[in-house]
């Protein structure tokens, strides 16, 4: 199967940059970014995605407005979310699984981390 293709959407250059190069080692992966739920949606209209990997604290659309936009609308509703915050409570992260969010990583994140994860949730990629 493939190519797979991810977008990253959180407004930190820095982390939008250390996860895309984490993704990059990924063979049979695109990755495309976005700095905000809005860039997001953007993006998404001109791209289908395989796997969206948000922040939830962001200016503008924040990423559970986010999600609730990408759970709303029949192109998106079945795409998995990796939600990468460094705060979160185990009760919010029910709730966010809850609303179709299938993975939850708290910041820091390292590079294993989220190759391990994303191999997890698109099986048909090589590592």
């Amino acid at each position: 199967m493939g190519p797979f293709r991810a977008l990253v959407v959180d407004d930190s250059p820095t982390m939008r940059q250390h996860l895309v190069l984490a993704l990059r080692t990924i063979p049979g992966l695109t990755c495309f970014e976005a700095s905000d739920g809005m860039e997001g949606i953007r993006r998404l209209a001109e791209q289908s995605v395989d796997l969206i990997l948000t922040d939830l604290q962001m200016p503008g659309m924040s990423g559970l407005a986010f999600i609730n936009y990408l759970r709303a609308h029949e192109e998106t509703e079945h795409v998995p979310i990796v939600v990468l915050s460094a705060h979160g409570s185990d009760q919010e992260q029910e709730k966010l699984q809850a609303q179709g969010v299938r993975t939850f990583l708290r910041k820091p994140i390292g590079e294993e981390q989220i190759v391990a994860c994303v191999l997890e949730l698109l099986p048909g990629l090589d590592s």
